[in-house]
């Protein structure tokens, strides 16, 4: 019987020993990530950015309206988007509209933790009617997180779009919706620059006209995607 009772006790000492370490476990990267951006206590947002940062934003008089920012699901929460967040596993964040009853998802493509830096790398995905919205633009974002006094700092974000020359909707837009036709917005080719010396500034003039012509056309026919130059919304 007195062995049953040390065995558990032992037990129950291991069980404490490991729930503590638990509990105490350091914060990750990810998580300091979602904390910012989704957490709902008042100053997560400001708790992650790096000290000069605050320093400058408090020498602008910038940290006080900083200091009135809401949390991003209380906003998407506003917009009628319900969110769930996840700190372990391929998928960051998810979504949905309950007008539209569209989904968006946050994945994370890679996560490349180096001592005290760690770089998080995201993609982003909507869903139409149950079916994957594909676009010709594939934006990607990398939070690059950095440990300051033992608090992940979020230290830098890089953008980039790829742009698939062979991707069927790619093709697609050139083919069909930018060959030249009739109307006010066809992305045809002006008489005036045929007309003019090359290096004129009519010349140059008619080809920036062109240039915000394919533009206007693009956006027009990906709404969703809007200009060359617009960064992904969701």
């Amino acid at each position: 019987m007195r062995r049953v009772v040390v065995c558990l006790s032992l037990a129950l000492v291991s069980a404490c020993g490991l729930w503590g370490e638990t509990a105490s476990a350091p914060q990750t990267a990810r998580q300091a990530l979602l904390e910012m951006f989704f957490s709902k206590t008042p100053g997560t947002l400001m708790k992650h950015l790096p000290t000069v940062t605050l320093a400058a934003l408090e020498k602008s008089g910038a940290l006080t309206s900083l200091q009135m920012y809401s949390s991003m699901a209380t906003q998407l929460q506003t917009q009628g988007r319900t969110v769930q967040t996840f700190e372990t596993g391929s998928v960051l964040l998810s979504g949905q509209d309950s007008k539209t009853g569209d989904k968006f998802e946050i994945t994370v493509e890679d996560d490349a933790l180096r001592a005290d830096q760690d770089d998080i790398e995201l993609s982003f995905q909507v869903y139409k009617n149950g079916q994957v919205e594909r676009t010709p633009f594939m934006p990607q974002m990398t939070f690059s997180m950095k440990q300051e006094e033992k608090v992940w700092k979020l230290n830098e974000i890089s953008v980039t779009i790829h742009l698939p020359l062979a991707d069927p909707d790619f093709l697609k837009a050139i083919t069909e919706k930018m060959t030249p036709h009739a109307g006010p917005t066809a992305y045809a080719a002006r008489p005036e620059m045929a007309a003019q010396p090359a290096g004129s500034d009519a010349q140059v003039i008619a080809a920036m006209r062109s240039i915000l012509t394919a533009e206007v056309t693009y956006a027009a026919t990906y709404p969703n995607v809007g200009y060359t130059c617009t960064l992904f919304q969701s």
